[in-house]
Protein backbone atom coordinates (compact mmCIF):
# COMPACT_ATOMS: atom_id res chain seq x y z
CA UNK A 1 0.00 0.00 0.00
CA UNK A 2 1.97 3.04 -1.26
CA UNK A 3 -0.79 5.77 -0.29
CA UNK A 4 0.67 5.50 3.57
CA UNK A 5 3.74 5.59 5.00
CA UNK A 6 4.43 6.26 8.72
CA UNK A 7 7.23 5.35 10.28
CA UNK A 8 8.02 6.32 14.47
CA UNK A 9 11.49 6.43 16.22
CA UNK A 10 12.23 4.46 19.86
CA UNK A 11 15.66 4.94 22.14
CA UNK A 12 16.29 2.39 24.77
CA UNK A 13 18.72 2.66 27.47
CA UNK A 14 19.85 -0.19 29.75
CA UNK A 15 16.59 -2.16 28.58
CA UNK A 16 14.37 1.16 29.27
CA UNK A 17 12.62 2.86 26.73
CA UNK A 18 13.28 6.58 26.56
CA UNK A 19 10.99 9.26 27.25
CA UNK A 20 12.02 11.39 25.35
CA UNK A 21 10.86 15.34 26.56
CA UNK A 22 11.93 18.25 24.24
CA UNK A 23 12.57 17.17 20.83
CA UNK A 24 13.33 18.11 17.64
CA UNK A 25 12.33 15.79 14.54
CA UNK A 26 12.87 17.09 10.92
CA UNK A 27 13.07 15.12 7.32
CA UNK A 28 13.32 16.41 3.88
CA UNK A 29 10.57 15.27 1.38
CA UNK A 30 10.61 15.66 -2.45
CA UNK A 31 6.95 15.20 -3.49
CA UNK A 32 6.56 13.34 -7.32
CA UNK A 33 2.85 13.74 -7.39
CA UNK A 34 -0.22 13.54 -5.03
CA UNK A 35 -2.21 9.91 -5.41
CA UNK A 36 -5.53 12.39 -5.04
CA UNK A 37 -6.79 15.12 -7.33
CA UNK A 38 -8.27 17.01 -4.61
CA UNK A 39 -7.79 15.47 -0.99
CA UNK A 40 -8.43 17.14 2.50
CA UNK A 41 -5.64 14.26 4.27
CA UNK A 42 -3.17 14.10 1.51
CA UNK A 43 -0.04 15.69 3.04
CA UNK A 44 3.37 15.24 4.64
CA UNK A 45 3.07 15.29 8.57
CA UNK A 46 5.51 15.40 11.58
CA UNK A 47 5.42 13.58 14.99
CA UNK A 48 6.70 14.73 18.56
CA UNK A 49 5.71 13.69 22.17
CA UNK A 50 3.99 10.16 20.51
CA UNK A 51 2.73 8.01 23.03
CA UNK A 52 0.10 5.94 21.25
CA UNK A 53 -1.39 6.19 18.18
CA UNK A 54 -4.10 7.79 20.10
CA UNK A 55 -2.12 10.06 21.87
CA UNK A 56 0.19 12.30 20.12
CA UNK A 57 1.39 15.99 18.67
CA UNK A 58 1.37 16.24 14.86
CA UNK A 59 2.38 18.58 12.55
CA UNK A 60 1.20 18.65 9.07
CA UNK A 61 0.97 20.19 5.76
CA UNK A 62 -1.48 19.48 3.29
CA UNK A 63 -1.27 19.30 -0.66
CA UNK A 64 -3.57 22.32 -0.69
CA UNK A 65 -1.05 24.16 1.44
CA UNK A 66 -2.79 23.85 4.89
CA UNK A 67 -0.66 23.83 7.73
CA UNK A 68 -1.83 22.46 11.58
CA UNK A 69 -0.74 21.80 14.70
CA UNK A 70 -2.80 19.17 16.29
CA UNK A 71 -3.14 17.29 19.50
CA UNK A 72 -4.73 14.04 19.29
CA UNK A 73 -5.94 13.17 22.59
CA UNK A 74 -7.33 9.49 23.43
CA UNK A 75 -8.37 9.16 19.96
CA UNK A 76 -9.95 12.34 18.95
CA UNK A 77 -7.72 15.58 16.89
CA UNK A 78 -8.24 18.98 18.18
CA UNK A 79 -6.31 21.53 15.96
CA UNK A 80 -4.65 23.82 18.40
CA UNK A 81 -3.26 26.15 15.69
CA UNK A 82 -3.68 26.21 11.53
CA UNK A 83 -3.22 28.62 8.61
CA UNK A 84 -2.86 28.67 4.96
CA UNK A 85 0.69 28.25 3.81
CA UNK A 86 0.11 27.92 -0.16
CA UNK A 87 0.61 25.47 -2.44
CA UNK A 88 3.53 22.67 -1.70
CA UNK A 89 5.63 22.48 -4.46
CA UNK A 90 6.45 19.50 -6.92
CA UNK A 91 9.93 17.53 -7.98
CA UNK A 92 11.47 20.27 -5.25
CA UNK A 93 12.89 19.11 -1.84
CA UNK A 94 11.19 21.05 1.43
CA UNK A 95 12.08 20.43 5.20
CA UNK A 96 9.47 19.97 7.66
CA UNK A 97 10.96 20.64 11.38
CA UNK A 98 8.78 19.95 14.60
CA UNK A 99 10.14 20.49 17.85
CA UNK A 100 8.39 20.40 21.40
CA UNK A 101 10.19 22.48 24.19
CA UNK A 102 8.58 22.55 27.22
CA UNK A 103 4.80 23.48 26.03
CA UNK A 104 5.99 25.60 23.09
CA UNK A 105 5.29 23.29 20.20
CA UNK A 106 6.46 25.24 16.61
CA UNK A 107 6.93 23.98 13.08
CA UNK A 108 9.15 25.26 10.20
CA UNK A 109 8.90 24.21 6.38
CA UNK A 110 12.12 25.19 4.79
CA UNK A 111 13.74 26.56 7.38
CA UNK A 112 10.57 29.23 7.94
CA UNK A 113 8.81 29.06 10.91
CA UNK A 114 5.31 29.03 9.85
CA UNK A 115 2.99 27.85 13.20
CA UNK A 116 3.73 27.96 17.11
CA UNK A 117 1.59 27.24 19.73
CA UNK A 118 1.97 26.48 23.29
CA UNK A 119 0.03 23.50 25.24
CA UNK A 120 0.89 20.87 28.17
CA UNK A 121 -0.93 18.05 27.47
CA UNK A 122 2.05 16.32 26.43
CA UNK A 123 5.26 16.29 28.12
CA UNK A 124 7.08 13.07 26.90
CA UNK A 125 6.78 10.46 24.24
CA UNK A 126 8.41 9.73 21.21
CA UNK A 127 8.70 10.56 17.08
CA UNK A 128 7.91 9.82 13.78
CA UNK A 129 7.17 10.87 9.96
CA UNK A 130 4.10 9.86 7.79
CA UNK A 131 2.61 10.73 4.60
CA UNK A 132 -0.70 10.25 3.21
CA UNK A 133 -1.46 9.96 -0.52
CA UNK A 134 1.85 10.86 -2.43
CA UNK A 135 4.27 9.49 -4.12
CA UNK A 136 7.65 11.14 -2.40
CA UNK A 137 11.24 10.74 -1.50
CA UNK A 138 12.16 10.85 2.07
CA UNK A 139 15.55 11.86 3.04
CA UNK A 140 17.52 12.77 6.11
CA UNK A 141 15.31 12.06 8.93
CA UNK A 142 16.75 13.34 12.29
CA UNK A 143 15.63 13.06 15.86
CA UNK A 144 17.54 15.54 18.26
CA UNK A 145 16.74 15.71 21.81
CA UNK A 146 17.30 19.06 22.74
Amino acid sequence: DDDRFRVLAFAWDQNKKVKWTDQAISYRAHIKQWLQPTCTTCGLHVFTRYRSENDLYVASVRQDGLVTIKKKLCGQYTTLAQKQFGPISLNTWHKLKFSAVGTRLAFSINEQEVLQVTDGTFSWGTSGIRTDFVSVYLDDWTVSAL
